[in-house]
């Protein structure tokens, strides 16, 4: 005898072939597809896009051999020292809001055309003012946006009561926010044309003004990292200790 039909309950999207669910926590109101694949082959394509400056201008003499080994690493620490500052942010950011995404977007955009705003730079002479004007501009946003994109991530990190992130790691996303409004300001105030006529030892004060910016980079990285290095060394024996504590109180 036939049983029958009956109904059968409509599976779940969210369920495996054996009937376990597997679908996560649900999404937070703000999220978007993220682009953090887009800005890995942007940032490639920057770098790649230097290297071909290169390249196309053969050197010939010694001379020209070294300085454009100079243009090309100052363009790729530019690229790098964003890219590095990008991913730590991108990494701890939970998810991804259409502030950040706009963010975001407009940061890739002045990263695609730095290497061709540097190659019009050191390959022309009728607009030189204008084309060191013009990258001086594009690096001092890039900073600007670094630093709105962190505040973005500290602000969405305040607001989370669970604290997601390590107090170190919040501490300095807080000093880098600091780091990029001073380089940023310093590209900015580099592209005034006061700096561009006015030269030392044959340099324009505005060239000098960028050289100045990365060694400061550098040296507050440096400061902050010995600085970080006791407290970091304290909280690990604090945590020993306490552990040992605890292990000896058990074995009582």
């Amino acid at each position: 005898m036939m049983e029958p039909n009956t109904p059968k309950p409509a599976e779940s999207a969210a369920s495996s072939p054996t009937g376990a669910p597997t679908a996560g926590p649900p999404l937070p109101a703000g999220f978007k597809v993220g682009i953090g694949s887009i800005s890995d082959v942007v940032f490639g394509l920057a770098l790649s896009i230097g290297s071909l400056i290169l390249v196309s201008r053969t050197p010939q003499n010694g001379h020209e051999l070294v300085q454009g080994i100079y243009y090309f690493g100052f363009s790729f620490l530019i690229v790098i020292l964003v890219w590095i500052s990008f991913r730590r942010i991108v990494v701890v950011l939970p998810y991804e809001t259409e502030a950040t995404l706009v963010v975001n977007v407009v940061l890739l955009f002045c990263v695609a055309i730095e290497p061709f705003l540097f190659y019009v730079l050191v390959t022309t002479s009728t607009v030189g003012d204008d084309a060191s004007t013009a990258f001086a501009i594009d690096i001092g946003v890039m900073m600007f946006l670094l630093s709105a994109l962190t505040y973005l991530l500290l602000r969405e990190e305040r607001s989370n009561p669970l604290r997601r992130l390590p107090q170190e790691v919040v501490d300095r996303q807080g000093r880098s926010i600091l780091s990029h409004i001073v380089v940023g300001s310093i590209y900015l105030v580099s592209a005034l044309p006061l700096f561009w006529i006015i030269t030392v030892a044959g340099s324009a004060v505005r060239d000098d003004l960028w050289y100045f910016a990365l060694i400061w980079v550098f040296v507050t990285q440096a400061r902050w990292a010995m600085v970080a290095r006791p407290q970091l060394t304290a909280e690990k024996s604090g945590s020993s200790a306490a552990s040992s504590r605890g292990g000896r109180a058990e074995a009582r």
